[in-house]
């Protein structure tokens, strides 16, 4: 009996350490539960804090004037090239003026004509009206006669309208610059054939003065309530890292374009280009200080991203970010003197993608803000998403 006793005890407790390995070996590791939550801060700090709009778009002169030609015909002989200096009624290119010449001449002709019928036509009226006189014509004959002289006046007007016509397109088969400035494009050259018929061909761009530029940036529907004319901006170019160029807001144009679903408005930035280093066409990256702090309480944004694991904590105040009513205001987490921690609520202000500024709640310059905590793998990390 007592050796039988001693079997089952000495079973019972075998079974037991088995037991116990299995469950310790079973466990996943971890933090044991009265070991004290570590995490992942960052402090909030007095700071600057600028808000930017940022745009792009390309350069182009302030006044640039395509220049074309109303007559059809070859191109016979080009006077300036890309960058010229012109000035205003300069001659840029001519037209082969062949058949201008003969449809002048032709004009001409017929005008001729149209007074030689005019004459007649008035001497046979003045000789109606004395056989009028002496009764050996009747009236009627005389007014078919004043009716031919009338139709033969309108004919000389006609053909006088059409040799002025000939004339116009004389004079246009040579190309004149309208204003002083620069030939930024040449869009022709020697023989080719431009055709007026439908839409006026465009021959030369020319550009009243590059020391005035503009750029026409795209600006998204979210941040274009932020700009206003007359705002000072600062944009760089490509072509010349490491420098940058002023401008100024001019205009904001209501006229809006669609690409890929984004909504964005043209605004017109001014600038002066008095060392002609920019070029038209570059691309103009736009950075537009809308908002500005200058020493204020700064919240980093991972701050703001940081939701806790658990629902409920210590001393956490019961209230969710979604349950807020504006937007303005979020829960932040930071840890107390004791190293808990403690929910509050703050209220927002601008945000430069990396801080936003502190309008109101209890946190102060130097508190600890939690960013992340440990993950299920014992790994810290703030939240991204």
């Amino acid at each position: 009996m007592n050796k039988t006793f001693k079997t089952l005890v000495l079973a019972a407790l075998l079974l037991g350490l088995v037991g116990i390995g299995l469950i310790r070996w079973l466990k996943p590791p971890g933090r044991a539960a009265s070991a004290p939550v570590k995490y992942l801060t960052q402090a909030a700090e007095l700071g600057p804090i600028r808000r930017i709009t940022t745009a792009s778009g390309p350069l182009t002169p302030v006044n640039q004037v395509q220049v074309g030609t109303q007559v059809s015909g070859t191109i016979k002989r080009i006077h300036v090239d890309f960058n010229d200096t012109v000035r205003t009624g300069q001659l840029l290119a001519e037209l082969d003026t062949a058949l201008l010449d003969a449809d002048l001449a032709q004009a001409r002709a017929s005008l001729a004509s149209a007074q030689a019928s005019m004459a007649l036509a008035q001497s046979n009226l003045r000789r109606s009206r004395e056989l009028v006189s002496k009764g050996f014509l009747s009236t009627a004959s005389l007014d078919e006669q004043e009716n031919t002289v009338r139709t033969a006046q309108a004919l000389t007007e006609q053909q006088e309208a059409a040799v002025t016509r000939a004339q116009t397109n004389l004079r246009n088969a040579r190309i004149v610059s309208p204003v002083s400035g620069t030939v930024v494009s040449r869009d022709v050259s020697v023989g080719q054939t431009v055709a007026a018929a439908l839409n006026t061909p465009v021959l030369f761009r020319i550009a009243q003065d590059l020391r005035e530029m503009q750029i026409e940036a795209s600006v998204s529907e979210a941040d274009i309530g932020t700009m206003r004319a007359g705002q000072t901006v600062d944009f760089t170019v490509d072509a010349l890292p490491g420098q940058s160029f002023a401008g100024t807001v001019w205009q904001i144009r209501n006229n809006y374009t669609v690409q890929q679903n984004v909504v964005t408005y043209t605004v017109v930035i001014k600038t002066r280009n008095d060392t002609l280093e920019l070029r038209p066409g570059m691309t103009g990256y736009v950075r537009v200080t809308v908002a500005e702090r200058s020493q204020v309480v700064r919240i980093p944004n991972a701050a703001l991203r940081y939701e806790p694991l658990a629902t409920t904590r210590s001393g956490a105040v019961a209230k969710s970010n979604a349950a807020l009513a504006t937007q303005t205001e979020r829960t932040l987490w930071k840890l107390d003197a004791s190293g808990q921690s403690v929910g509050v609520i703050v209220k927002m202000g601008i945000s430069d993608g990396r801080f936003t500024e502190l309008l109101g709640g209890d946190i102060k310059a130097g508190d600890a803000l939690i960013i992340g905590e440990p993950a299920s793998s014992g790994e810290f990390g703030p939240k991204i998403f």
